[in-house]
């Protein structure tokens, strides 16, 4: 069977189940330095950050990769190691799906993910869809999709490095390889003490108990037999660390451990002159233990989920058509000692089609059927359309459904004066449209633009009752629209310009009360980004980047809010060989005060040394 490159593009970056990796590889265009690559082929705004511009930007998970690209907008509560969220056209992380060879890492107790905790250590891909795609992914894919891929062919690679609040890390990467058969190895030690100097109330004092043990590994293997393959892939993240809490009411005895084992297998066939089918299982195991002994309400609380997922998919290719089915189910276990034993079925069904009407005009369908065991049926459809003017121009527009299922959290929290869960909640369903448009202008500057609009009801927001308690409650209608834009220019060989961000404005859509017309919590109107990197010599690069956070309501009737912010960052790469590169990195130059959450400080100047070696 012939497989047209737009082809498998298509299908790694809209599968959500892992596929044949290796064979996808080999039939994506090469892409060299010079030369202009291929436009994406899927109706949306697409992203693909391959192993090389990962390891270029320094970055050891994934709330740090999130952070130097545009239109993201980062909430961590503080350095290295701590709570970190994202927002993405105005959904945050409850609305932003996170897979890993297609398996869901969302948490269904936070909704999220927490972002400091997914290593990038064996990955070799990171693909970023913007926009609604419950169609194919199900819940949570409201704001976007963030696709981890594991490497598929090894390579070694050692690195090392120091930092300011002393940080250190040590990293190593290995494997083996066959014609038909490959093993890899990624293993991570990252220590931090974290103990930077912030002010409050015009004292200055050290960030205390804010360090972090980290250990992450990846394992992963690959058979392939004539047109057979199968994939296995483990991985572990383990992590102690202190949990200060905010500097106007600081936990300096609060310690948390978390640790992460995710195991998934995976059979991809291909038929001569018929369907490509994958069938995957994958089964997670998260612990999560919090310790406070110097608590008001408690000393800390212990939860375990387990979440195990079958899925399957086939795809034909029918003259102009490729067809897509799938189905699976998951299943959901929690042990908590502050939610009690709580548990969820979903099975699902979907189906995709792509027809190539002309040379220029795609088209695009989706329709996927989810049966929640607590909320029973929901539909997500979606249409699109994608059209090239020529191979430096396209258009793109869609329009569809996507939904998000309330969290353990929103249903059963316990209830107290200060807060409680919501078991009539329903789940949140969001009415999205885009229209985008990107070209080369001239062989090296490709601008890209695309305006949003997501339209939602029964939104769910947590928001404080008459008597002052936090509640999850379904608001009824909200809106979100804005514009994204980047621009990409290569001035000669040696110098690279980069730009975008967002445009946001998210509002509560209510008639009436006290928070109809208000901006919703934590959303940026604007984020902005731009970069230059200048390669003078042959061994020498040199990178600045500037970015900018607009205003954040932190009050539900915009009363209160965090001021707008810029940082300056920068590195200096030098190549001491072909195998031994030496990075130093600079965040946070002009050493801004600021925060992402109120009463939680981020660090000051920042800078990281490092070495890498490649076998």
């Amino acid at each position: 069977m012939r497989i047209r490159p737009f082809v498998a593009a298509l299908l790694v970056g809209l599968l959500p189940t892992p596929v044949r990796a290796a064979e996808v590889i080999e039939l994506q265009p090469l892409v060299i330095r010079g030369a202009r690559p291929q436009l994406p082929d899927a109706p949306q705004d697409v992203t693909r950050v391959g192993r090389e511009a990962l390891r270029a930007t320094g970055a050891h998970d994934l709330s740090q990769l999130l952070d130097v690209l545009p239109s993201f907008s980062v909430r961590r509560m503080g350095a290295l190691g701590q709570l970190s969220t994202a927002t993405l056209r105005g959904s945050l992380g409850e609305g932003i799906l996170v897979l890993k060879d297609g398996v869901k890492l969302n948490s269904p107790v936070l909704g999220g993910v927490d972002l400091s905790t997914i290593s990038l250590v064996g990955v070799e891909e990171v693909q970023i869809l913007k926009g609604a795609a419950s169609g194919l992914y199900g819940s949570e894919a409201v704001g976007g999709v963030i696709h981890l891929k594991t490497a598929k062919t090894p390579q070694s690679r050692l690195e090392a490095g120091l930092g300011s609040w002393g940080q250190r890390y040590l990293q190593l990467e290995t494997g083996l390889a066959q014609e038909t058969s490959a093993v890899t190895v990624g293993v991570r030690q990252t220590l931090a003490d974290n103990d930077y100097p912030y002010y409050y109330r015009d004292a200055e004092a050290a960030r205390l108990n804010s360090g972090l043990n980290g250990l992450d590994v990846s394992l992963g293997a690959r058979q392939t037999w004539g047109y057979d393959t199968l994939n296995v892939a483990l991985s572990l993240t383990n992590q102690d660390k202190g949990i200060p809490g905010p500097v106007n009411y600081p936990s300096p005895l609060a310690h948390q451990h978390d640790l992460d084992m995710l195991g998934s297998v995976s059979w991809s066939q291909w038929f001569q002159d018929g369907p490509h089918q994958t069938t995957s299982l994958s089964h997670r195991r998260s612990s999560l233990q919090y310790t406070d002994p110097g608590a008001v309400f408690g000393p800390g609380s212990d939860t375990l989920l387990d979440s195990t997922d079958l899925q399957t998919t086939a795809e034909w290719e029918l003259g102009p058509h490729l067809v897509t089915w799938g189905g699976g189910a998951s299943v959901d276990g929690l042990t908590s000692t502050s939610l009690g034993p709580q548990s969820r079925t979903v099975l699902t069904t979907f189906a995709h089609e792509t027809w190539y009407a002309t040379e220029a005009l795609s088209l695009f369908g989706d329709l996927r059927l989810d049966h929640h065991s607590t909320f029973g049926f929901n539909a997500s459809p979606r249409i699109g359309a994608n059209y090239r003017l020529s191979d430096r121009q396209r258009l793109w527009t869609s329009v569809g459904q996507s939904y998000r299922a309330p969290t353990f959290n929103d249903l059963y929290w316990p209830s107290s004066s200060q807060s409680a869960g919501n078991p009539s909640l329903l789940p949140e369903h969001t009415n999205g449209a885009e229209l985008g448009a990107e070209a080369y202008l001239t062989e090296w500057f490709l601008v890209e633009s695309s305006l949003f609009l997501n339209q939602g009801t029964n939104t769910i927001m947590w928001l404080p009752d008459a008597q002052g308690a936090w509640r999850p409650q379904n608001i009824g209608q909200t809106e979100s629209r804005g514009i994204d834009f980047k621009a990409t220019c290569h001035a000669g060989e040696a110098l690279t310009l980069e730009g975008g961000g967002t445009w946001l404005t998210a509002v509560d859509r209510a008639v009436s009360g006290a928070t109809a017309g208000k901006a919703l919590l934590y959303r940026p109107d604007w984020v902005l980004r731009a970069s230059a990197t200048y390669r003078p010599l042959p061994p020498w690069s040199v990178g600045l980047a500037w970015d900018y956070t607009g205003q954040r309501y932190t009050t539900a009737q915009n009363t209160e809010s965090l001021p707008p912010f810029a940082l300056w960052s920068a590195q200096l790469a030098y190549d001491l060989t072909g195998k031994d590169r030496l990075l130093l990195k600079g965040d946070n130059l002009t050493n801004t005060y600021y925060q992402l959450q109120p009463y939680y400080p981020m660090p000051g100047r920042t800078f990281l040394a490092s070495w890498a070696h490649t076998f």
